[in-house]
């Protein structure tokens, strides 16, 4: 191990990444007003512990409000006053003065950087260079859409004429949008739907997500400033208290959710008229990686490694699963033992380090839950340290014999744990996609194109997107970024996102009044 797996003393953390106070943020924006708050409250703990005199104690960063029932349909009001039946004051704006609107938006929290990356590092336990990188991303994903937005206006304005009619089509919004992040990219992942949502005319209620929600109140002036009253409303809480609520009334016109499946039911089942609510869902996924026997071999263990274990493989898009030709099996998993004993572990802010604390401390149980199971039905723990843990520190586990019947060979892990299934038959791995509850991504290691066709051929009506050796991933933007059966519902790509936050509409009329139509 290239660092001390442990936890620091306050005075061992470099000045600039230290947090210098608790924030008690009993401030909630709604209707335009950025108002206090006078009800339950709720620590805000960071995934970092530190060593005192008493020991290792983790670090509360502030507290957060807990809203209730009542809370939650205040703001859904505020909503659907501001958005006045598709007749409030954003929706009558033109789509350049919502640009407008936004990029100084992005242009304000882009003025944030570095406070926003202190506090993704600290709430979630992302280290620095992939902090900057979400913040970053985030800007840089709004101005691709922001483009795409202009080509997609410019692709309208040429009518159409068929048989006799000409018509013209135009871009509407859906109505009040309910908005849900991740916490595991709590900036890129919440804002890449909210301000898509918002650039289409729509009213959002952003419910912040429960890992990763104190940096959002850095933005509530940004919000206030910018928008027209009401046009974004900010929601905290329990599931139970918060989001059910405002479903069972049935005035939520669209969900777009980052979860999980099972999460993403129970909303959708509260919804009295399910038919009518539009969704736009990216979920759980189980990403197979297949290692062919005429792979190049280093590329591939590189390439598995980064998917797996990147932000400790707390992503849906990382690889969850490893199928390996019986031929390069024992070589690979020696070298891929080799390479994770040298990943560097520590704290976020340590230079080159890879693996951090879960940014989800009842995510250690779950690990060690799930290699546990596998070994006491077969399955070989490869690395001497796999699986260690202290407190929110997990050490990578490479596991081998893995088989159908141990929880992790179905379940998502959503953990440094690598399981790897040796096989024969390029039919085997295939078979797994073909039977899994989820198809988002598959990774295919190999240099021979009949080979790959052969089983891109066998999975390509299962998943979503086929890698070519590369890892599994959710760029570049203008990529299509979906899920199929249990992995996700609806599209994210530039182009696709503003669509899907957006109706269409014709006004047509015969040729012999296609100028009133080109007028409209």
């Amino acid at each position: 191990m290239n660092r001390k797996f442990d936890f620091p003393k306050i005075d061992e953390i470099p000045q600039e990444f230290r947090i210098k106070s608790e924030i008690y943020q009993n401030w909630y924006l709604l209707g335009g007003d950025i108002k206090k708050i006078d009800g339950k409250m709720t620590d805000c703990l960071s995934p970092l512990f530190l060593k005192t005199e008493n020991g290792c104690k983790q670090v509360k960063l502030g507290e957060i409000p807990e809203y209730s029932e009542l809370d939650s349909i205040r703001i859904l009001n505020s909503s659907l006053h501001s958005y006045n039946k598709g007749n409030g004051i954003w929706q009558n704006m033109t789509f350049e003065q919502r640009i407008r609107l936004v990029t100084s938006f992005i242009e304000r929290l882009a003025s944030k950087k570095d406070l926003l990356v202190q506090y993704l590092m600290w709430e979630t336990g992302k280290n620095h260079v992939e902090s900057v990188h979400e913040v970053e991303r985030t800007i840089e994903y709004t101005h691709h859409t922001i483009d795409s937005l202009q080509k997609l206006h410019k692709e309208n304005d040429e009518p159409i004429s068929d048989s006799g009619f000409t018509g013209s089509l135009s871009l509407s919004p859906v109505g009040v949008v309910l908005c849900m992040g991740p916490s595991n990219y709590p900036m890129y992942e919440t804002y890449s739907i909210v301000l898509p949502a918002l650039l289409m005319g729509n009213n959002v209620i952003l419910k912040v997500p429960r890992l990763g929600a104190l940096f959002h109140y850095f933005l509530f002036e940004d919000m206030k400033e910018c928008f027209p009253p009401g046009t974004i409303n900010i929601l905290y809480g329990q599931l139970e208290n918060t989001v059910l609520p405002i479903m069972r009334t049935g005035m939520i016109d669209m969900l777009a959710y980052f979860g999980n499946s099972t999460t993403a039911n129970s909303m959708i089942h509260e919804h009295p008229s399910p038919n009518r609510l539009k969704l736009l869902l990216g979920l759980e996924a189980k990403n197979p990686a297949v290692v062919l026997d005429d792979c190049d071999f280093q590329l591939a263990v590189k390439e598995t490694l980064l998917g797996a274990l990147a932000f400790n493989g707390q992503r849906c898009a990382a690889i969850k699963i490893v199928y390996v030709h019986k031929n390069k099996y024992r070589d690979f998993v020696n070298e891929l033992v080799k390479q994770v004993q040298k990943i560097p572990i520590g704290m976020p802010w340590d230079e080159g380090v890879r693996i951090t604390p879960l940014s989800d401390a009842s995510r250690v149980d779950y690990m060690k839950e799930l290699i546990n199971d596998a070994i006491s039905k077969g399955a070989k723990l490869e690395n001497e340290k796999g699986g260690l843990s202290y407190e929110t520190l997990f050490y990578p586990a490479v596991i081998t014999n893995v088989n159908e019947s141990m929880r992790i060979y179905n379940e998502e892990q959503f953990g440094p744990i690598i399981p790897i299934i040796q096989f024969d038959n390029i039919t085997e791995p295939a078979e797994y996609i073909r039977n899994s509850e989820f198809g988002q991504q598959i990774s295919i290691f190999g240099n021979n194109p009949a080979d790959i066709k052969v089983l891109t051929d066998l999975v390509k009506n299962q998943v979503s997107r086929i890698n070519i050796n590369c890892k599994c991933q959710r760029g570049p933007d203008s990529f299509q970024f979906s899920g199929r059966k249990n992995s996700g519902l609806g599209v994210l790509s530039l182009k696709e996102t503003l669509l899907s936050f957006s109706e269409q509409n014709i006004i047509a009329a015969k040729d012999s009044y296609k100028d009133i139509v080109e007028l409209l």
